[in-house]
């Protein structure tokens, strides 16, 4: 569902919680590589947000 939201609704104020949430299943799943690359991507997309700044903190403890 969550990358639904980013699929469909990039530009919706909820999409970088949404693609930061499919980062943190990965990391829950040990897929450690996707969660890295989902979390650069939050960074990335959505730089100036919340979301960047958690998937920042949780890239620096993978």
């Amino acid at each position: 569902y969550y990358a639904t939201v980013v699929k469909n609704y990039p530009k919706s104020p909820k999409a970088a919680e949404a693609l930061l949430k499919v980062g943190v299943i990965m990391q829950e799943k040990k897929d450690t590589a996707k969660a890295k690359a989902v979390f650069q991507q939050v960074i990335k997309l959505y730089p100036d947000t919340e979301s960047a700044k958690q998937a920042q903190t949780r890239l620096t403890s993978l």
